[in-house]
């Protein structure tokens, strides 16, 4: 499953080496701020050059080029069934949806109205019968629910309604541990699903200039 990509390139082989270089420079000499603590420690016990007075990290070329060298080239997203795993490697696509939508238009009424729990769950079942898209990361926001079980609640409602693989976004961290013990509890154990992680998390925690969102570092943490 997937589609073979890399056919488009807008840019050539020295652009994108200059680019390249452009983002090593300025990670080596403008740094990143980073306020979270536990971050910090991370940074610079590995080796990142960390100024305690501004939380500003700067990392080294090196660093950066040793955790691309470090990182996995296969990575496995697994779905409830196995047919629907995605093999991320080389230049493989794979179509899903995504989004975090406040609000859907019903279908009933044909007005726009909040997004629900139920939204969550029948869009799971659209793209479940759908073989064109190959994941599900959840493309609405169910409303009605507070923060502290908006976690669990979309993840139960997408893997109950799809065996593809689910993705969305997290909002706490005890949201993150209960949805984890969750998928263990579906996948068969902790190494179960560890060997075939059924479900991901996205999230983007970097805010324009350099700035390591706080909030969000700590959900990655």
């Amino acid at each position: 499953m997937g589609l073979v990509g890399g056919q488009y390139k807008p840019l050539t082989t020295d652009q994108v080496r200059c680019i390249h270089e452009a983002a090593l420079s300025i990670l080596e000499r403008t740094g990143v701020k980073v306020e979270e603590p536990e971050a910090l420690r991370s940074f610079r016990d590995a080796g990142a050059i960390v100024d305690d007075e501004t939380s500003r990290v700067r990392l080294p070329r090196s660093l950066v080029e040793d955790a691309v060298d470090w990182a996995p080239t296969r990575v496995v997203l697994a779905g409830r069934d196995p047919q629907w795993d995605l093999v991320l490697e080389g230049a493989r696509v794979h179509i899903g949806t995504g989004g975090a939508a406040l609000n859907v238009l019903d279908l009933e009424t044909g007005q726009p109205r909040p997004a629900v729990l139920h939204d969550v769950a029948e869009l799971a079942r659209l793209v479940d019968a759908l073989d064109n898209v190959h994941f599900y990361l959840v493309p609405v926001y169910p409303t009605e629910l507070d923060k502290d079980v908006v976690d669990i609640n979309t993840y139960y409602a997408g893997l109950v309604n799809t065996t593809k693989h689910v993705q969305a976004g997290v909002y706490s961290v005890q949201g993150i541990r209960d949805t984890v013990e969750m998928c263990e509890r579906i996948a068969g154990g902790v190494e179960a699903l560890r060997e075939r992680p059924i479900v991901s998390f996205i999230t983007s925690w970097m805010v324009s200039p350099l700035l390591f969102a706080t909030d969000v570092t700590t959900l990655l943490i």
